[in-house]
């Protein structure tokens, strides 16, 4: 919003000390080997951390996806969503 409003301020949630992992969802699905299906249903916490280094040693699996290539992807996505709204 800050980009498409000229308004140079964004607000963030909590004191910035929070820590989050990050892994782009193609890659998680790679990783995993599994197809997704959306149903209705509660939709539970919308944050979480995850730790690939098993799937990286069992599986000799690696994200393809850079952390910032997958933010520049969903920034581009949401910017798109708006634009739409």
């Amino acid at each position: 919003m800050a980009k498409l409003t000229g308004v140079p301020t964004v607000e963030i949630w909590g004191d910035g000390e929070q820590a989050r992992s990050s892994c782009y969802l193609d890659d998680c699905v790679d990783g995993i080997t599994i197809s997704k299906r959306h149903v209705s249903g509660p939709q539970g916490v919308r944050g979480r951390n995850c730790d690939t280094t098993r799937l990286r040693t069992e599986l000799v699996w690696t994200p393809r996806v850079t952390l910032e290539e997958g933010y520049s992807r969903t920034y581009a996505w949401i910017e798109s969503e708006l634009h739409r709204a």
